[in-house]
């Protein structure tokens, strides 16, 4: 059974560890408040060139393989990640290994190397790089967020990235990575007291302070529809309803009507579009959670987009109808038959602890998620769905071949 902590370094470092004495491994990440959403005016996509040049070398390791060495040879797995709220750096390893790889994450994010000539190598890789984000998400966020800070992808915009100095880089990240801005998460096989030893030997020297402060802003309500001509992307749709920023109850009230609606071969769309319809190959919804907004969204891949709009309208608006007290009561189980399944993998429980974190500044267990879950009534699913999927908060994306 897990045992989890919340802790705090003298320097204000936030740290959440669930200890798992079964487990042969150990999940870290270091995660920062930053990222697209953090982002002003001539430094759209200083996050992304940042996480590049984490991985590219500190003042001790001066070389990317300098670094790469010290995972690859304990046989961990090592990455990092940008998104529009946070930047993370996040290893797995055998427990034997953990000490190396806490001290290497430690000194990636705190000291990096910032050098010239490695810059302007990944700049010219990023102007290559489109995995990021898809065309359609992008889109999607552009249109749903317009004059919000949202709006802006990690991917950033080139003539800013192309613009950034070594300098300016440094600035950045000493703004941003900061004690009081940041949180590290270990999971796995490790005790409480070996984490917090750890993390006070090698992040309790991060420097102090509280990062940068984003108000929130206001949702820019326009809802409509937009085309997109494309010549290379499948013919695609999203279906999107914004909001403000929601609790965790309602967080785990929207991952029921996810799972209803897309989850699996039996899930309403799955079986109305794909099984009895045969109009696409590819369905997924997903909820975005953010500092001081959400996103719902559906996502289609079908040449027939007219035909898709109409099922999946029909199927939203009719919700309440079609997701009975019964029904709701199937789905409430398996939410959180998955949501513990997931999570009994470290990896996974990691960035669930993490991902509540950015969200909320607070540890949230999965047995707390269930326990949140079951809470839920009926009536609680009816009244989101009331609030939410409202024909006038519906934005639509699309994109359609050229026009002949």
């Amino acid at each position: 059974m897990r045992k989890y902590f919340k802790e705090k370094l003298n320097n204000g470092l936030t740290v959440l560890i669930a200890e798992n004495e079964c487990s042969d491994v150990v999940s870290i990440t270091f995660q920062v408040r930053a990222g697209s959403r953090y982002e002003t005016e001539g430094e759209r996509g200083y996050a992304h060139l940042l996480e590049h040049m984490l991985m590219k070398g500190t003042s001790t390791r001066p070389s990317s393989f300098d670094v790469g060495a010290i995972a690859n040879r304990a046989g961990a797995l090592l990455n990092a990640h940008t998104g529009r709220e946070r930047i993370r750096i996040t290893a797995q390893v055998v427990k034997s290994r953990t000490e190396e790889l806490m001290e290497l994450i430690a000194d990636i994010g705190q000291n990096p190397l910032f050098d010239a000539a490695i810059l302007e190598n990944e700049k010219k890789i990023i102007q290559k790089e489109s995995h990021v984000e898809s065309r359609l998400v992008r889109e999607s966020m552009g249109q749903v967020f317009a004059k919000h800070p949202l709006a802006e992808s990690p991917l950033g915009i080139m003539e800013d990235m192309m613009s950034a100095t070594v300098q300016k880089l440094q600035i950045y990240h000493s703004k941003h990575f900061v004690a009081g801005n940041a949180a590290i998460i270990i999971t796995g096989g490790i005790t409480r007291e070996c984490a917090l030893e750890l993390c006070n030997k090698y992040f309790g020297t991060l420097k102090s302070g509280g990062g940068v402060n984003m108000a929130a802003k206001q949702l820019h309500e326009n809802p409509g529809r937009k085309d997109i001509e494309v010549t290379r992307e499948k013919e695609s749709i999203m279906f999107c309803f914004p909001g403000e920023k929601i609790s965790g109850r309602e967080r785990f009230a929207l991952r029921i009507i996810r799972q209803y609606l897309v989850l699996g071969q039996s899930s309403r769309l799955q079986q109305e579009l794909r099984q009895k319809r045969g109009l696409a190959y590819h369905i997924s919804a997903y909820f975005k959670l953010y500092s001081d907004a959400f996103l719902f969204c559906i996502e289609v891949i079908s040449p027939e987009l007219s035909k898709v709009e109409e099922v999946v309208l029909e199927n939203i608006y009719n919700l309440e109808k079609h997701l009975s007290p019964q029904i709701f009561e199937q789905y409430k189980d398996q939410s959180n038959n998955g949501m513990l399944r997931e999570t009994n993998e470290d990896l996974f429980l990691n960035d669930f602890l993490a991902e509540n974190w950015i969200y909320w500044g607070e540890l949230l267990t999965p047995v707390e998620a269930v326990e949140i879950t079951n809470s839920l009534t009926y009536q609680d699913i009816v009244e989101i769905i009331n609030r939410l999927f409202k024909k006038e908060n519906l934005y639509v994306v699309r994109l359609v071949p050229p026009k002949k």
